[in-house]
Protein backbone atom coordinates (compact mmCIF):
# COMPACT_ATOMS: atom_id res chain seq x y z
CA UNK A 1 0.00 0.00 0.00
CA UNK A 2 1.51 3.13 -0.66
CA UNK A 3 -0.09 6.57 -0.78
CA UNK A 4 -0.09 8.80 -4.41
CA UNK A 5 0.68 12.81 -5.16
CA UNK A 6 -2.40 15.00 -4.42
CA UNK A 7 -2.25 18.12 -6.75
CA UNK A 8 -2.87 21.14 -4.98
CA UNK A 9 -4.86 22.76 -7.86
CA UNK A 10 -7.67 20.54 -6.33
CA UNK A 11 -10.62 22.92 -4.84
CA UNK A 12 -10.94 22.47 -1.11
CA UNK A 13 -14.40 22.93 -1.00
CA UNK A 14 -16.07 26.48 -1.19
CA UNK A 15 -13.79 27.64 1.18
CA UNK A 16 -11.80 31.04 0.91
CA UNK A 17 -10.81 31.75 4.74
CA UNK A 18 -7.07 31.47 4.33
CA UNK A 19 -6.09 29.91 7.30
CA UNK A 20 -8.95 27.03 6.57
CA UNK A 21 -6.78 26.76 3.22
CA UNK A 22 -3.71 26.59 4.55
CA UNK A 23 -5.10 24.02 7.50
CA UNK A 24 -6.56 22.07 4.09
CA UNK A 25 -3.17 22.35 1.98
CA UNK A 26 -1.31 21.18 5.32
CA UNK A 27 -3.81 18.26 6.27
CA UNK A 28 -2.80 16.55 2.58
CA UNK A 29 0.83 16.64 2.86
CA UNK A 30 2.91 13.24 1.81
CA UNK A 31 4.48 13.88 5.37
CA UNK A 32 1.05 14.30 6.99
CA UNK A 33 -0.37 11.10 5.25
CA UNK A 34 2.36 8.84 6.04
CA UNK A 35 2.26 9.99 9.67
CA UNK A 36 -1.66 9.46 10.01
CA UNK A 37 -0.55 6.03 8.91
CA UNK A 38 1.63 5.07 11.28
CA UNK A 39 -1.18 5.90 14.69
CA UNK A 40 -3.37 3.35 15.44
CA UNK A 41 -7.27 3.28 13.74
CA UNK A 42 -8.98 5.34 16.77
CA UNK A 43 -6.43 8.23 17.15
CA UNK A 44 -6.54 8.64 13.54
CA UNK A 45 -9.88 8.90 13.40
CA UNK A 46 -10.22 11.72 16.40
CA UNK A 47 -7.68 12.88 14.81
CA UNK A 48 -8.61 13.96 11.35
CA UNK A 49 -12.37 14.79 12.68
CA UNK A 50 -11.00 17.06 15.09
CA UNK A 51 -8.19 18.82 13.91
CA UNK A 52 -8.61 18.58 9.96
CA UNK A 53 -12.28 18.67 9.71
CA UNK A 54 -12.74 20.74 13.16
CA UNK A 55 -15.42 18.83 14.60
CA UNK A 56 -15.47 19.10 18.57
CA UNK A 57 -14.84 16.59 20.87
CA UNK A 58 -18.15 15.65 21.70
CA UNK A 59 -19.08 15.47 17.89
CA UNK A 60 -16.18 13.22 16.96
CA UNK A 61 -17.40 11.33 20.05
CA UNK A 62 -20.97 10.30 18.87
CA UNK A 63 -19.28 9.56 15.19
CA UNK A 64 -17.27 6.87 16.73
CA UNK A 65 -19.63 5.66 19.86
CA UNK A 66 -17.17 6.69 22.66
CA UNK A 67 -17.02 8.84 25.43
CA UNK A 68 -15.89 11.96 24.94
CA UNK A 69 -13.24 11.50 27.55
CA UNK A 70 -12.01 8.72 25.23
CA UNK A 71 -12.19 10.88 22.39
CA UNK A 72 -9.72 13.61 23.89
CA UNK A 73 -7.49 10.98 25.32
CA UNK A 74 -7.32 9.50 21.72
CA UNK A 75 -6.42 12.78 20.34
CA UNK A 76 -3.95 13.47 23.03
CA UNK A 77 -2.26 10.34 22.16
CA UNK A 78 -2.53 11.28 18.32
CA UNK A 79 -0.82 14.75 18.68
CA UNK A 80 1.84 13.94 20.90
CA UNK A 81 2.94 11.03 18.41
CA UNK A 82 2.48 13.59 15.08
CA UNK A 83 4.76 15.86 17.10
CA UNK A 84 7.29 13.05 16.95
CA UNK A 85 7.32 12.82 13.82
CA UNK A 86 5.73 14.69 11.66
CA UNK A 87 7.35 18.05 9.95
CA UNK A 88 4.92 20.39 8.59
CA UNK A 89 6.01 21.90 4.99
CA UNK A 90 8.20 25.08 4.40
CA UNK A 91 7.10 28.04 3.05
CA UNK A 92 7.95 28.26 -0.01
CA UNK A 93 9.59 31.84 0.24
CA UNK A 94 12.19 29.63 2.56
CA UNK A 95 13.39 27.51 -0.18
CA UNK A 96 16.33 29.42 -1.92
CA UNK A 97 15.10 29.05 -5.63
CA UNK A 98 19.27 28.30 -6.57
CA UNK A 99 18.66 25.55 -4.05
CA UNK A 100 15.88 24.54 -6.66
CA UNK A 101 17.94 24.84 -9.76
CA UNK A 102 21.04 23.09 -8.14
CA UNK A 103 18.36 20.26 -7.20
CA UNK A 104 17.02 19.74 -10.77
CA UNK A 105 20.66 20.19 -12.91
CA UNK A 106 21.52 16.91 -10.54
CA UNK A 107 18.77 15.16 -11.72
CA UNK A 108 19.09 16.39 -15.54
CA UNK A 109 23.24 15.70 -15.82
CA UNK A 110 22.50 12.48 -13.09
CA UNK A 111 25.11 13.97 -10.88
CA UNK A 112 25.18 11.62 -7.85
CA UNK A 113 27.41 13.77 -5.62
CA UNK A 114 25.29 17.16 -6.57
CA UNK A 115 21.90 15.83 -4.96
CA UNK A 116 24.08 13.59 -1.92
CA UNK A 117 25.26 17.24 -1.50
CA UNK A 118 21.71 18.85 -0.93
CA UNK A 119 20.79 15.67 1.48
CA UNK A 120 20.02 16.20 4.95
CA UNK A 121 21.98 13.82 6.67
CA UNK A 122 18.97 11.78 7.29
CA UNK A 123 16.78 12.06 4.23
CA UNK A 124 14.52 9.59 2.39
CA UNK A 125 14.01 8.34 -0.62
CA UNK A 126 11.58 6.21 -2.57
CA UNK A 127 9.57 5.10 -5.59
CA UNK A 128 6.71 3.81 -5.18
CA UNK A 129 4.92 1.23 -5.77
CA UNK A 130 8.93 -0.33 -5.60
CA UNK A 131 8.47 -1.62 -2.39
CA UNK A 132 11.89 -0.23 -0.88
CA UNK A 133 12.89 2.91 0.98
CA UNK A 134 16.38 4.44 2.04
CA UNK A 135 17.57 6.95 4.60
CA UNK A 136 20.59 8.62 4.75
CA UNK A 137 23.20 10.15 2.24
CA UNK A 138 25.38 6.99 1.97
CA UNK A 139 22.11 4.44 1.13
CA UNK A 140 20.59 7.13 -1.33
CA UNK A 141 24.51 7.48 -3.06
CA UNK A 142 24.36 3.70 -3.47
CA UNK A 143 21.05 3.46 -4.71
CA UNK A 144 20.94 6.85 -7.21
CA UNK A 145 24.82 5.36 -8.60
CA UNK A 146 23.66 1.94 -9.61
CA UNK A 147 19.83 2.63 -11.03
CA UNK A 148 18.63 5.87 -11.80
CA UNK A 149 22.22 7.78 -12.45
CA UNK A 150 23.89 4.50 -13.37
CA UNK A 151 25.43 4.14 -17.00
CA UNK A 152 24.67 6.61 -19.70
CA UNK A 153 22.16 8.34 -17.57
CA UNK A 154 23.17 11.81 -18.16
CA UNK A 155 20.44 13.60 -19.82
CA UNK A 156 18.41 11.30 -19.39
CA UNK A 157 16.17 12.62 -17.13
CA UNK A 158 13.91 15.76 -17.01
CA UNK A 159 11.92 17.47 -14.59
CA UNK A 160 8.93 20.03 -15.02
CA UNK A 161 7.57 21.80 -11.92
CA UNK A 162 4.27 21.75 -10.57
CA UNK A 163 3.05 21.28 -6.77
CA UNK A 164 1.47 18.22 -4.97
CA UNK A 165 0.20 17.50 -1.21
CA UNK A 166 1.29 20.98 -0.52
CA UNK A 167 4.68 21.01 -1.30
CA UNK A 168 7.47 21.67 -4.58
CA UNK A 169 7.03 18.55 -6.69
CA UNK A 170 8.38 17.67 -10.40
CA UNK A 171 6.62 15.70 -13.08
CA UNK A 172 9.84 13.42 -14.02
CA UNK A 173 10.21 12.87 -17.35
CA UNK A 174 12.57 9.82 -18.84
CA UNK A 175 13.85 9.51 -22.22
CA UNK A 176 13.04 6.67 -24.39
CA UNK A 177 16.32 5.89 -26.54
CA UNK A 178 14.50 4.26 -28.91
CA UNK A 179 12.74 7.28 -30.41
CA UNK A 180 14.93 10.32 -28.37
CA UNK A 181 11.21 11.50 -26.97
CA UNK A 182 11.23 12.34 -22.72
CA UNK A 183 7.64 9.99 -21.72
CA UNK A 184 6.29 10.71 -18.25
CA UNK A 185 7.63 8.80 -15.69
CA UNK A 186 6.45 9.65 -12.31
CA UNK A 187 5.52 12.27 -10.55
CA UNK A 188 8.15 13.65 -8.20
CA UNK A 189 7.15 14.95 -4.37
CA UNK A 190 10.27 16.98 -3.13
CA UNK A 191 10.30 18.26 1.10
CA UNK A 192 12.70 20.61 1.68
CA UNK A 193 13.95 21.32 5.63
CA UNK A 194 16.73 23.69 6.64
CA UNK A 195 18.19 24.28 3.25
CA UNK A 196 18.32 20.94 2.62
CA UNK A 197 16.38 17.66 0.77
CA UNK A 198 14.80 16.57 3.48
CA UNK A 199 12.43 13.61 1.27
CA UNK A 200 12.00 12.39 -2.37
CA UNK A 201 9.33 10.56 -3.43
CA UNK A 202 8.67 9.66 -6.73
CA UNK A 203 5.33 7.77 -7.72
CA UNK A 204 5.91 5.76 -11.10
CA UNK A 205 2.74 6.13 -12.36
CA UNK A 206 2.13 8.23 -15.84
CA UNK A 207 -0.89 8.01 -15.63
CA UNK A 208 -1.17 10.73 -12.81
CA UNK A 209 0.04 13.73 -14.95
CA UNK A 210 -3.33 14.16 -16.11
CA UNK A 211 -4.17 15.07 -13.21
CA UNK A 212 -1.95 17.42 -12.44
CA UNK A 213 -2.20 18.66 -16.10
CA UNK A 214 1.14 17.53 -17.58
CA UNK A 215 1.70 16.69 -21.12
CA UNK A 216 3.07 13.45 -21.85
CA UNK A 217 6.10 14.02 -23.58
CA UNK A 218 8.33 16.50 -23.39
Amino acid sequence: IWLEPFPDEMPAGEETNPEAVRVHHESITLAFMVALHRLPARQRAVLILIDVFEFSAKEAAEVLEVSVSAAKSALFRARQALAETYVPAVADAQIDASLLQRYVDAWQHADVEGLVALLKAGASFSMPPIPAWYQGRAAIRWLVGRTVFAGASARRWKLLPTRANGRIAFGLYKLDDADGVFKAYGIQVVTFAGGQVADITTCTNPELFGSFKLPITR
